[in-house]
């Protein structure tokens, strides 16, 4: 009989949980592209070409749209950008003064 040591066994697992996610991952898709294509062979049977989509998206200069199952969403592209990069500098002042404090701690357990 042969046995399996525990690092085998994990390795093992751990595949298998793999596999097992890849194809829950590909199944999803599969059930969101068949929903996609059921709506546009309806829509295109019914001749209904005017929104109330199950899925669309759009741009008009600074502005992105999505449209999910009847819902518009509208996105200022220069709102998210500059919010972005004023996160990205507010961080990095507190991230200096984070390791300023971290370095004068070690500094005076040291010393």
């Amino acid at each position: 009989m042969k046995t399996v040591g525990r690092m085998e066994e994990k390795k093992v697992l751990k595949r298998k949980k793999r596999y097992v996610r890849l194809g829950l991952l590909l199944l999803l898709l599969l059930l969101v592209l068949g929903l996609l294509a059921t709506d546009y062979a309806l829509r295109n049977m019914m001749a209904l070409f005017d929104g109330g989509q199950l899925f669309s998206y759009g741009r008009e200069n600074n502005i992105h749209y999505l449209e999910i199952m009847g819902h518009e969403f509208y996105i200022d592209h220069e709102n998210i950008y500059g919010n972005l990069v004023s996160y990205i500098e507010w961080t990095k002042g507190k991230s200096v003064a984070l390791f300023e404090s971290i370095k004068a701690l070690i500094g005076k357990m040291s010393g």
